[in-house]
């Protein structure tokens, strides 16, 4: 397959990905349709082939040494397997392009590397399972609040 038409399939995977996602973000859906609406989302995702990082750096408008530095900074992820050449995530590839996206369309263009990354680890935070129960307990008022410097367990109340 040539690289134009790689790069054509790609886009229009995505280009069907995010009109899914739009769908899914509206008001009117209900959240047993939204789940299944993202899911059928990312299991598309998952089933493209690996991109090819001259695809990836025109997808998010960079030099494909960026798309290089990125992947090798953990911000972009290289497909598993044994390529000949660097071939990365396309699922991981359509999140950072989310990401790129956005932020450009709020005028920030400088230190995406930086912005991304932080987006990135943030998201992940709060998709762990213990922040979630964090913030539902602190949601319903239980829990203790600690204090930068408290030398308090907790749990312990002090005498």
């Amino acid at each position: 397959m040539t690289v134009a038409a790689e790069e054509t399939r790609v886009l229009h995977l995505f280009e069907r990905a995010e009109r899914l996602e739009a769908v899914a973000g509206a008001d009117n859906i209900q959240e047993e349709q939204r789940r299944e609406i993202l899911a059928t989302v990312r299991q598309a995702i998952q089933e493209c082939d690996p991109v090819r990082v001259t695809i990836a750096a025109r997808l998010l408008n960079l030099s494909r040494k960026t798309v290089e530095a990125w992947t090798r900074e953990g911000l972009l992820a290289a497909a598993p397997g044994d390529h000949k050449r660097l071939l990365l995530d396309a699922e991981r590839l359509h999140e950072v392009l989310h990401l790129v996206r956005d932020l450009r369309a709020r005028g920030r263009d400088r230190n995406l590397l930086e912005v991304v990354w932080y987006r990135l680890n943030d998201q992940a935070l709060i998709e762990r399972d213990d922040f979630t129960e964090s913030a539902e307990q602190m949601k319903r008022g239980e829990g203790n609040v600690v204090r930068s410097g408290d030398t308090r367990k907790a749990g312990q109340t002090s005498v």
